[in-house]
């Protein structure tokens, strides 16, 4: 028998060994990592973890089954729209997906908004053409009932349809709904019915995201979501399996790969327990859909969106979506142009075809750090889920404020996070490109339709089963959205505080702008003294910082005796206005003073220092320095300060 490469060790000769490498600091302290979900990350995972089974069985159901790419339609017209579906078939997606505007997911002709407002079914065949998708995923918020009535006729038969129709969701995004909640969930009960080929019940956890939910408190209130809208349809009458089976969820994929194959694995067996919980004991897999997260994507930089959509994308294979969206990198600016459609759509079109991503099922099942990380975030999500239940429900949290209390709470974290450069971001917050380009893309908002929503006569609508039929005739004989809302007698319209979208990028954003403001970007000199060794890694950092606020950083060092004079004379030829002194802390001391009062008297209006202030808490007398930098601090802060030192007005920065 062949003797192994490498002796078998155990996990306490192994932290015994690292130990040793550490020179004695604390193992856990140094090795595990913590997610942004409160989540531990072990160094090693020792042995095999126990899988769950209904992860297990959800993802041998998936044999055989492709991935289906679902492009998403972003165009600011019918005409638009049309060209970009063709573009897409044509280019190899399996389908796509459109949302409404505002308008036309409140069923008002006098909104509009940023989507698709296709005022009737004529509007639909002039977005649809003679494309015959395998896949359209229409998000249609709260209207879904005669929004899928009006697409309804001109929807090839051969296209899967699944309907975005989640009215918590849309609540969370727009702010209102276009009925009471009671009424809603009696026209998601006819469109079940109605339309049994279909997946007509849809869940998104893209707006909580969005506004700043983590992963875990994403997946916890769309199960929430989901629960509620069980629990009333099936109250009604509805047979548990049937409304089930209509169920599909979408997922955001977030910055974090591992974070996000775990949080598709763990939706898996977290419909199931769902399902098991309304009595339907072996329900079908429910399709999972995901997308990157837009607040993830940056609007400066934009083409290092390429990265964080190709990251969501892998994530999402491994996590075994069977629908998958990759966004455009330019889709935060506007109107996405034709490359950045053709680069989103190539990009899993790569994945699959040429790295094969797609034909191992569930590659990273058993592995026990995925398992682990699956349980965990399925442990959770599911903790959130019962804490909502046993408080009245998803609906009661949303009168009483607790999804914007616990949103908000999470997003502050986040931002917290985020502000002192634990969470980078590429392009933005730091390897900020000072040549970079600025980018425009046209406009997605739209005009209402006005009065061609409301051709034709309220028809006659029969309430149930014939319903969506009933809606459908009447689309097809001309009647547009808004009259096919009317002719259902809703009830008032519910409004609510939307959820706001906290963009990731948004706090340098702000610092950006308000130096392009100024018109000309303030000069800054990074200021070293010493051996090249001992201040280029800290002036680097600091020209990385002053460069996400839109600065003109430059370095410069001095040695010997007249370091300060001969600094003090190149930030005067450069017409520089501030300074950060960048000294190793052994030397900082001795030089500080003499330094800040040369910068000074050659008309540095702030000068500031990257360390920590605890470094110069024995200097006598104190250095008149302005402010410190250093890693861990808030940066957003420091620069914020820095800017209103050097008069710039404020712009909001957050």
């Amino acid at each position: 028998m062949t003797e192994p490469l490498f002796p078998p060790t155990s996990l306490a000769e192994w932290r015994e060994e690292v130990a040793r490498e550490l020179n004695g600091a604390d193992l856990d302290r140094a090795l595990v990592s913590t997610t942004r979900e409160g989540l531990k990350l072990q160094p090693v995972y020792a042995g095999t973890a126990p899988r769950d089974p209904f992860v297990a069985a959800a993802c041998q159901a998936r044999l055989g089954q492709p991935t289906r790419l679902v492009q998403p339609i972003l165009a600011a017209s019918v005409a638009e729209a049309h060209d970009a579906v063709v573009d897409e078939l044509h280019g190899g997606a399996d389908g796509v997906s459109l949302r409404l505007a505002l308008g036309a997911r409140l069923g008002r002709a006098s909104v509009g908004g940023f989507g698709l407002w296709p005022a009737d079914t004529a509007a639909w065949r002039g977005v649809l053409g003679e494309s015959r998708p395998d896949v359209l995923m229409l998000d249609a918020g709260a209207n879904a009932l005669p929004a899928v009535a009006s697409l309804r006729p001109a929807l090839p038969s051969t296209t899967t349809l699944y309907v975005m129709s989640d009215p918590f969701a849309a609540l969370a995004k727009d702010g209102m709904l276009p009925a009471s909640l009671p009424t809603l969930y009696g026209e998601l009960s006819e469109l079940i019915v109605g339309a049994p080929g279909a997946y007509t019940l849809g869940v998104s956890g893209a707006a909580v995201a969005e506004a700043g939910a983590d992963l875990t408190l994403t997946l916890g209130l769309s199960l929430a979501a989901a629960a509620e809208l069980l629990h009333h349809l099936t109250d009604a009458g509805m047979p548990a399996e049937r409304a089930v089976a209509a169920l599909w969820w979408s997922l955001p994929m977030g910055r974090d790969l591992l974070m996000n194959v775990a949080a598709l694995r763990a939706m898996r067996g977290l419909h199931v327990r769902l399902a098991r919980a309304f009595g339907v004991s072996s329900p079908r897999p429910a399709p999972l859909h995901a997308a990157p997260n837009a607040a993830t994507l940056t609007r400066r930089d934009p083409h290092t969106n390429l990265l964080r959509v190709t990251s969501a994308t892998f994530a999402a294979l491994m996590g075994g979506a069977e629908l998958i969206s990759s966004t455009p990198f330019d889709a935060p600016l506007g109107q996405p142009s034709a490359l950045g459609r053709r680069i989103a759509r190539n990009t899993p079109q790569v994945l699959l075809a040429e790295s094969h991503l797609g034909d191992v099922l569930d590659p990273l099942g058993g592995a026990p750090a995925i398992e682990a990380l699956t349980d965990a975030v399925g442990r959770a999500a599911w903790a959130h889920l019962q804490t909502i239940s046993a408080e009245g429900g998803l609906a009661a949290w949303w009168r009483e404020g607790k999804v914007h209390a616990r949103v908000s709470e999470a997003q502050r974290a986040w931002t917290a996070q985020l502000r002192v450069r634990k969470a980078p971001i590429v392009g933005v917050s730091d390897f900020v490109d000072p040549t970079e380009a600025s980018l425009s893309r046209p406009s997605l908002l739209v005009a209402p339709p006005g009065h061609a929503a409301l051709v034709g006569e309220r028809p006659v609508i029969r309430r149930g089963a014939e319903a969506l039929g009933d809606l459908a005739a009447a689309a097809e004989a001309g009647a547009g959205l808004g009259v096919l809302g009317a002719a259902l007698q809703r009830d008032d319209v519910i409004t609510a505080p939307p959820l706001p979208t906290h963009e990731d990028a948004a706090p340098f954003d702000a610092l950006r702008s308000r130096v392009e403001a100024a018109g000309v970007a303030p000069t800054v000199l990074l200021a070293a003294v010493g051996p090249v060794g001992e201040w280029k890694a800290r002036s680097t950092w600091a020209l990385n910082l002053l460069r996400a606020a839109g600065l003109n950083a430059v370095e410069e060092d001095g040695d010997g005796e007249d370091a300060p004079a001969k600094l003090a004379a190149r930030l005067r030829d450069l017409g520089a206005v501030a300074a950060v002194i960048c000294v190793a802390d052994t030397r900082l001391p001795a030089v500080v003073g003499p330094l800040t009062e040369a910068l000074r008297a050659a008309g540095a209006a702030q000068v500031w220092a990257a360390t920590r202030p605890a470094t110069l808490k024995d200097v006598s007398p104190a250095p008149q320095l302005d402010g410190f930098v250093y890693a861990g601090a808030d940066v957003v802060t420091a620069l914020d300060g820095l800017l209103t030192g050097l008069g710039l007005p404020e712009q909001g920065v957050k």
